[in-house]
């Protein structure tokens, strides 16, 4: 049985999306009969092996450092990937190792793994999901993390072996470079019985996640105010710390906070809503990157309004599992709240039906042979 080991910067088994994106691939491969070891960055209660679902896993403790000003930051970054640099040294002192699949990292940290697998004739694949927009990261887009942002994107994936890609964006930029790409969308791990609910009050629509700068809340908050037959559920972010960021905003009844809940809570709350909403803007990151947040609206036979990024239009059909807005201004998601406003319970069902038979195309074992071949092509 060929060996791959899985590392990089995901809080395994289950505490952020990235975790959930490698668990995805790890059990498609496991499918297709390999032993797949996963080491992330969340703080462990033990440097020891683990056990999740089957698979072995180590936790290396690169994340979630506490901070202590910018010496001891930059101290962070730059040292980031060195403890499982070092980990995988000794583990490949008593194990064979086919593979190293490495999800998204720093450049520093591609270069030192790069150089073991040269040492070592193992092959080395890069997971790609993101590629952030330099004004986003600390320091802003002429600070080290920017710089060392554009460095990995476009010379250190360009020299693996072979790249997972979320997105046809980020395969279509690598596929002159990297001549064995495969595009793996977010996976789903859990299957759910599809159970619709309807409320009578209310429409609900419902908003998971971490708005931040990527995402234009403020647009759905306002159209909100504008239908009111619908109210807005938003999961991710309390009501205290949006208004302190947006100090100007006008909240009504119907919109209504949760703040940060458990992972089994947020699939309660989707299960519980008519419609979820997904709204980027028209740039890059937005593009290369596939929100996890779509494949768990789906997969609670929620359909999703979006914005018409990344690989999205694909899946995501007007009328019939959701709908694709033409632009993320206010204008447009007022268009589509009234369009639901009209809907009676039968045409709401329907919706909910064909979101739920649209999950099953990220379900894991339809990539397991995929996914074989791709690395059979490596190996």
């Amino acid at each position: 049985m060929r060996t791959i080991l899985y590392v990089g910067a995901y809080r395994f088994p289950n505490k952020d999306a990235a975790a959930k994106r490698v668990l995805g691939i790890g059990m498609a491969l496991r499918l297709a009969g390999y032993k797949v070891v996963f080491a992330g960055g969340e703080q462990g209660c033990s440097d020891k092996m683990n056990l999740f679902e089957g698979f072995e896993y180590y936790s290396m403790g690169e994340l979630d450092h506490p901070e202590r000003g910018i010496f001891s930051r930059f101290k962070n970054f730059v040292n980031a990937g060195a403890k499982t640099v070092s980990w995988i040294e000794t583990y490949l002192t008593r194990n064979k190792v086919d593979a190293i699949i490495l999800y998204n990292s720093s450049y520093v940290f591609q270069l030192k793994l790069r150089n073991i697998c040269k040492r070592k004739g193992i092959t080395l694949i890069g997971d790609c999901t993101e590629w952030y927009d330099p004004a986003h990261l600390p320091g802003g887009r002429y600070g080290p993390v920017a710089i060392d942002n554009y460095l990995k994107m476009n010379i250190g994936y360009k020299r693996f072996n072979g790249l997972i890609v979320i997105s046809s964006y980020l395969r279509k930029f690598y596929e002159k470079d990297v001549k064995h790409i495969i595009i793996v969308p977010p996976l789903n791990i859990t299957t759910f019985e599809f159970q619709p609910i309807i409320r009578s009050k209310y429409r609900t629509i419902i908003y998971a996640g971490s708005p931040g700068k990527k995402d234009n809340l403020d647009v759905v908050i306002n159209a909100i105010h504008k239908v009111n037959t619908l109210q807005l559920k938003i999961l991710g972010i309390s009501r205290d710390d949006y208004v302190r960021c947006n100090p100007n905003i006008n909240l009504s009844d119907r919109v209504i906070f949760l703040g940060r809940v458990d992972y089994d809570d947020v699939i309660r709350e989707y299960k519980e809503s008519d419609f979820s909403i997904i709204i980027r803007p028209n740039k890059r990151y937005a593009h290369v990157g596939f929100p996890t947040k779509l494949v768990e609206s789906l997969s609670c036979g929620i359909p999703v309004i979006s914005t018409n990024t990344s690989d999205i239009a694909k899946y995501i059909k007007d009328s019939e599992n959701g709908f694709v807005l033409r632009n993320d201004s206010q204008e447009c998601v007022e268009e589509i709240f009234k369009k639901i406003e009209s809907f009676d319970d039968k045409q709401i069902l329907m919706f909910k039906a064909n979101a739920f038979r649209t999950s099953i195309l990220f379900n894991y074992d339809l990539y397991s042979q995929k996914l074989n071949d791709f690395i059979l092509s490596l190996l």
